[in-house]
């Protein structure tokens, strides 16, 4: 005959592998014997991402000098707190500068948890961030971020003026150099502070 066990109420909400053991207990000697094929392993699997249990984080300043790598936490989880994987493209996490969007890169680390980078590179332009799974908007979304001048760049700084032209010029003529610093990606520096300028001929 087939000996049906029902356990009434058997709800397992956490994500992991498990283990089922089944036995008989003998009354009168208080002996186990395990059933054929137990113990038995299977794995419950976290359930879809839980748009109420999940969020986006700006970074960790607000502020930031060009051409920083910012990594935005996204905290997904399922109804039951499991950290829950996301399919190819249900996440977008778009910023906003001015006019322009641009999408952030998806990232996921080796426990599982997701980042958006980004690398802002105008500087001056106030960025917002919003952050959706399956087009549906993630709570936190909406944070504002700001972007620096960075450290004044050499290669990027382009003197200007007559003395630039490479033109021969009678003895005595008075040229004009000019220099604007900027940094890496174009941003004007004003004044740069912290910096000097040096003209020499050789």
């Amino acid at each position: 005959s087939v000996v049906t066990v029902t356990i009434p109420g058997l709800d397992l909400r956490r994500a992991t592998g498990y283990l089922l053991r089944v036995t008989f207990l003998e009354d009168a000697t208080g002996e186990r014997n395990s059933v054929v094929n137990a113990p038995r392993a299977f794995t419950i699997v976290p359930a879809p991402a839980d748009l109420a249990t999940s969020s986006i984080a700006p970074p960790d300043t607000a502020s930031n000098a060009a051409g920083t790598v910012l990594n935005m936490p996204v905290t997904v989880y399922d109804q039951f707190g499991n950290l829950a994987a996301i399919p190819p493209g249900a996440l977008s996490v778009v910023l906003t500068q001015g006019s322009a969007d641009f999408a952030a890169t998806i990232v996921q680390d080796a426990d599982g948890n997701y980042f958006a980078q980004a690398t802002l590179e105008q500087a001056g332009v106030p960025v917002t961030v919003n952050a959706q799974i399956n087009g549906q908007t993630l709570p936190g979304s909406g944070f504002a971020l700001e972007t620096t001048v960075g450290a004044p760049s050499a290669e990027a700084s382009v003197p200007t003026g007559t003395g630039t032209s490479g033109q021969p010029s009678p003895a005595g003529t008075t040229q004009s150099i000019s220099i604007a610093p900027t940094d890496a990606f174009g941003n004007p520096i004003p004044n740069a502070p912290g910096y000097s300028v040096t003209v020499s001929f050789e």
